[in-house]
């Protein structure tokens, strides 16, 4: 073992069956590793995470439950690198702007999880993959996707609000947004289209849902809405596509928040009465 070892956050970050994987010339035999780098000083393992991945590969991302730890071999730093290595997650729509802000960090790559076996890696990260695949298909993954984290991507998401005619009062424009995590973790967003027909205006929370449906089929387990107005409560028709969507599932998460503060409930609480599965058309 190295004289001393340096403390790193890594960012297992899974899309469609890819796993986006770095590699720098840090490393013993230049390997594949996940992206992220050093905890500096006074840093939490999370903020160098988020830090990190702004610097590398430009990605603003969610950081949910760590899922093991790597040890990395660093020659050039006689050092070994043991980093924490979380699940992460990114809007649907976030692509990679590969920085290389280190000038060791060589090239990156999103690998077929598939064909990880081909390529040479840290030693336990296919296992780590493989855990967090196997745990996602047995256990509902996206539970600890914290409300927080759903929010942050809500919050961003709102800044491409729309209205599609000008408003004449001197009246600042609403903006809301919304993100829905899905049974496998996969987190998709909306924000709110106006129309000047309001019965033709979507509404975050319905684009959210129709994004997610249009990319998998696996069922949202929560949704988070966020506004810069006040009083925030989804619409009926909403919580009846959620409903539908979710699977039917009344544990759905439902969290808010706008200039009032940040609430949290089930879908049973706000939609007790949905529509039922058969409906009589007679």
């Amino acid at each position: 073992m190295s004289p001393y070892s340096v403390a790193a956050a890594k960012a297992l970050l899974l899309r469609e069956g890819e796993v986006l994987l770095v590699q720098h010339d840090v490393y013993a035999e230049k390997i594949w590793s996940f992206p992220g780098g050093k905890i500096e000083r006074g840093e939490l393992p999370e903020e160098a995470l988020q830090r990190e991945m702004i610097e590398e590969v430009g990605l603003s991302v969610a950081v949910h439950e760590p899922v093991g730890t790597l040890r990395l071999i660093a020659p050039s730093m006689d050092s070994d690198i043991i980093a924490i290595v979380y699940q992460t997650s990114v809007d649907e729509d976030s692509t990679v702007d590969f920085r290389q802000s280190d000038p060791g960090l060589l090239d990156y790559r999103w690998v077929d999880v598939g064909e990880l076996s081909s390529i040479k890696t840290a030693e336990n990260l296919p296992e780590l993959v493989q855990r967090t695949l196997d745990s996602s298909s047995g256990y509902n993954y996206s539970h600890h996707i914290s409300s927080q984290a759903l929010l942050d991507h809500a919050r961003r998401a709102s800044a491409k609000t729309r209205k599609t005619y000008t408003v004449q009062q001197s009246t600042e424009k609403t903006h809301i947004g919304a993100a829905v995590v899905t049974s496998s973790g996969e987190v998709f967003t909306g924000a709110l289209v106006e129309t000047r027909d309001r019965v033709q205006t979507t509404h975050a929370e319905r684009a959210a849902i129709v994004n997610a449906s249009l990319k998998t089929t696996d069922p949202v387990t929560a949704i988070a809405i966020y506004s810069t107005a006040p009083n925030l409560m989804p619409c009926g028709s909403c919580l009846q596509l959620l409903y539908e969507f979710s699977g039917g599932n009344d544990r759905t998460r439902v969290i808010t928040e706008d200039p009032g503060g940040v609430n949290e409930h089930s879908l049973a609480e706000l939609y007790p009465q949905p529509w039922p599965d058969e409906v009589n058309d007679e």
